[in-house]
This record gives C-alpha cells, sequence and structure tokens, in this order.
C-alpha cells in the first residue's frame, strides 16, 4: 500500500457531485511515479492494512447521533404544530413511527459501544463492523423517512424560515442513500456476516 501525492504527474481527480449536496470522486492514475518512500508498513501487507482500516471505518460510517438529532427536531417540530385541529404529536401513527425509531436508535447506540469496546480492546471486528454498518445505514434511511413523513410537506423542503432544522433532514435522507453501498454494499457485508460471524460457506 502506496501513499500517492494527489498532485503528481498523471494524477486526475474527477468530482462527483450526489444527491444531498455531497461529494465523492473518481482518481484516475496514469502512468504515475510513486517512490518507495511513500510505502506504508511493510512490503505485500497492503490488503491486511485496508481490510483491517475498512473494519474501523464500518463503524463510524453509521453513527447514533444523526438519528438522535432528527428525531429530536421531529418530535419537538410535533409538540408544536397541529394538523386536522390537534397537535401532529398526538396522533397514534405518528407516535408509533417516532416510538420505533427511538428504540432502534437505543439498539444502534449499543451496538456501536459493543463495537467501540472491542477496538479499544485490539480487537478487529471484522463481522461486528459489518452487523453496525447494515443496522446503521438502513436505520439512518427508516428514521429520515420517518421523520419527513411526520412533517409532511414541510419535511421535503430544504431552505426557508419554516424549514426544520435548515431542511438537514431532507438533505441526510438524499445523502445517505449513499451509505447503503458507500463503504462496501450491505448486500457484501451480509456475506461477512453470514461467511465471518455465523461460519457459513461461502
Amino acid at each position: 500500500m502506496f501513499v500517492v501525492d494527489a498532485r503528481a504527474p498523471g494524477v486526475t481527480i474527477d468530482a462527483q457531485h450526489v444527491m444531498g449536496g455531497f461529494r465523492t470522486n473518481t482518481t484516475f492514475y496514469d502512468n504515475v511515479r510513486v517512490p518507495a518512500g511513500a510505502l506504508v508498513g511493510e512490503l505485500n501487507q497492503g490488503w491486511s492494512y485496508i481490510t483491517t482500516q475498512l473494519n474501523y471505518e464500518r463503524l463510524a460510517l453509521a453513527t447514533a447521533s444523526p438519528v438522535e438529532r432528527a428525531l429530536e427536531t421531529t418530535v419537538a417540530w410535533a409538540n408544536e404544530n397541529r394538523r386536522n385541529g390537534r397537535f401532529v404529536s398526538e396522533e397514534p401513527w405518528v407516535r408509533d413511527e417516532l416510538a420505533r425509531i427511538a428504540v432502534d436508535l437505543d439498539v444502534l447506540k449499543l451496538m456501536n459501544l459493543r463495537t467501540a469496546t472491542m477496538v479499544a480492546d485490539g480487537t478487529v471486528p471484522y463481522h461486528d463492523a459489518s452487523l453496525n454498518k447494515i443496522f446503521g445505514t438502513e436505520l439512518h434511511q427508516r428514521a429520515f423517512g420517518a421523520c419527513l413523513r411526520v412533517m409532511g410537506r414541510t419535511g421535503g423542503l430544504v431552505s426557508g424560515d419554516a424549514v426544520p432544522d435548515g431542511g438537514l433532514l431532507s438533505r441526510w435522507f438524499m445523502q445517505d442513500v449513499l451509505l447503503t453501498f458507500g463503504g462496501g454494499a450491505n448486500e457484501v457485508h451480509r456475506n461477512i456476516v453470514a461467511m465471518v460471524g455465523l461460519g457459513m460457506p461461502r
């Protein structure tokens, strides 16, 4: 594994702007020369280094804090706004949606804490990181979608004085679709859980 100077001759970075105002890049290497001093760690250990790093990254891809903020924003909005003559928070389906998100949020927090403890103890969380990534990214989508449903047309707005939290929920909902395949597609992570975590055949 090497560290390549992004300004080196032959390196081209093509920005890709995606939903939610997020930017990712396509990087091209055309006859790029890399000095031996750019080697990371030991020779021929790159695969081990990058897979270990990816397991650590997966823990941070779908943390609980955005869901917690979305839930707090939506509960406050539902307590302050009326629909059909009563506060939105009094509607049974709204209470049900938000309660489900609150329970799943607690589950995600516990999963994150368990995996972070493994990392702190020096254990590489192979399938545990994949479980976190699957559950967390899919919870993000469910939670932000539920919050937007509760708010109705107001939730879909991205600017204006009436938009809760500056339109952050709508942007998160669009942006976090990327996380279901960014950092490894969730379908691949389900295979990792099956093979490494459950000992199932390939």
